[in-house]
């Protein structure tokens, strides 16, 4: 038995495979929401919940973006796309699949975006650069609920990059863990983290509890009615204990 917290999973989750999941791949949706202009043949899905909900969360707080990191930025780095229509300055997207890599890269070239896509493990690749907003959508899903899903035999990757696409570890936490440990550094001081995982599979107060660990600070959470879609906007404490405004 899995040891996922929220056991409805098993019974929503095949509803939403057959119903509702074919909208991520909707031309119109992703072109109203996104600004998508020339769209692939053959998606896997341009966006999911979560990318819905950092979309949410970068037109809520009606930040002024001069630099933007779109981490894990997917086959088509949306957020990056996104960016761009609100006039960054400076985009950059990464991923730790080369795939990915050159999916996201062809992409932001064919819809005109000036984009940095880089092949890298968190800022690994970018060492001493910095972000006014960073983007995440984490890889959340426990192992054990992805295996028996399948999950691993539905990307066109092979078996070792598809784990390191959907898969936060045993707990689903083992992502976010990594992430906080180690981006906050390309944060600018009055920088923002959106982070964005989904309720159904880890628990908002666990990734809370990992925030506060690392001596960062949530400052506003931004969900989506009916859908468990969470984004954490996450900033440093400075050396006195106060957010840095």
């Amino acid at each position: 038995m899995t040891s996922l917290h929220n056991k409805n999973i098993f019974k929503i989750h095949p509803f939403y495979r057959k119903i509702i999941a074919p909208l991520r791949k909707s031309k119109i949706l992703s072109g109203c929401v996104f600004g998508v202009k020339v769209f692939d043949p053959n998606p896997k899905y341009y966006w999911d919940w979560v990318t819905l909900c950092l979309r949410k969360a970068l037109s809520k707080e009606k930040l002024e973006i001069n630099s933007f990191l779109d981490m894990g930025c997917g086959f088509h780095a949306i957020l990056s796309l996104y960016a761009f229509h609100m006039k960054c300055r400076s985009i950059t997207a990464i991923d730790i699949i080369p795939d990915i890599i050159k999916s996201a890269k062809g992409f932001l070239e064919r819809n005109g975006v000036k984009a940095d896509v880089i092949l890298s493990d968190f800022v690994d690749s970018i060492p001493g650069k910095i972000f006014d907003i960073i983007a995440f959508n984490a890889a959340y899903i426990p192992e054990e609920w992805g295996n028996i899903q399948g999950i691993n035999n539905k990307l066109p990757l092979s078996p070792k990059d598809q784990i390191k696409t959907w898969s936060g570890g045993r707990d689903g936490l083992d992502c976010i863990r990594n992430f906080l440990d180690k981006v906050p550094k390309a944060l600018t001081s009055n920088g923002k983290i959106l982070l964005g995982f989904n309720s159904y599979y880890i628990r908002d107060a666990d990734v809370r509890a990992i925030v506060d660990a690392n001596k960062l600070y949530v400052d506003n959470v931004i969900t989506l009615s009916l859908l468990p879609a969470i984004v954490f906007s996450i900033r440093k404490i400075n050396q006195e204990g106060y957010v840095d405004e």
